[in-house]
């Protein structure tokens, strides 16, 4: 892989670790108090939202159909794309409450 390749696959994996650890903090109740306050909703968007998107794009771009894709490739990718969708589901459910 040239190494501009390997930046995009390590930023990518570096959000896909920040998203998932916003993730469990949320799910574990460790945001359960802040939950109350009003914006909370910009909080989980910045927390987890963005970085997700972000990554998920990066984790894409990184992709050669001409050569070669390493597994961190497809990881880098596949676990942006199941934060951003995990996300993208509390959202819809979130605002059905």
């Amino acid at each position: 892989m040239s190494g501009k390749r390997k930046g995009l696959v390590v930023s990518a994996m570096g959000l896909a670790t920040w998203s998932t650890i916003g993730i469990v903090l949320m799910f574990s109740g460790a945001l359960a108090g802040a939950a109350a306050e009003k914006g909370f909703e910009v909080v989980i968007g910045l927390l987890v939202g963005i970085p997700a998107i972000v990554g998920g794009a990066l984790g894409f771009a990184c992709m050669d159909r001409r050569l070669g894709n390493p597994p961190i490739v497809w990881v880098a990718a596949i676990w942006n794309g199941v934060l951003l969708t995990t996300w993208v589901v509390l959202c819809v459910i979130g605002s059905f409450m």
